[in-house]
């Protein structure tokens, strides 16, 4: 008898969160920090990269400390790498270090242990 479950990527999909600590010496924290690599590219320039590859590319949103803080992707994300610009946007758009949330839905590889 044929199994009625979808086949879809997204079956293993997964909330991930990150605490990206942008001020002074850039560094990410939280309950899934242990799953990417940072890098700090420049003035409120950041690049995650996944230790795993997802199994499609994630969809990834923000969520700043303060209210004149505004973020954008600086490339669609891949499946390994997610790379996000601060800015400040009280007077005019200038880069700026942050402190903030990264939220990523991601569809995970089905040997992925939330352990690891």
């Amino acid at each position: 008898m044929k199994s009625n479950i979808a086949r879809s990527k997204w079956r293993n999909a997964r909330l991930l969160s990150v605490f990206l600590d942008g001020t002074g010496t850039a560094a990410i924290s939280g309950p899934d920090a242990h799953l990417f690599a940072l890098t700090d590219n420049g003035t409120g320039d950041y690049t995650l990269t996944a230790a795993t590859a997802f199994a499609e590319p994630p969809y990834v949103t923000c969520m700043s400390l303060t209210a004149d803080i505004a973020f954008s992707l600086v490339a669609a994300p891949t499946t390994t790498v997610i790379n996000i610009t601060s800015k400040e946007v009280d007077d005019a758009p200038v880069a700026k270090d942050a402190d903030f949330w990264v939220l990523i839905y991601a569809a995970m590889p089905f040997s992925f242990d939330s352990d690891v």
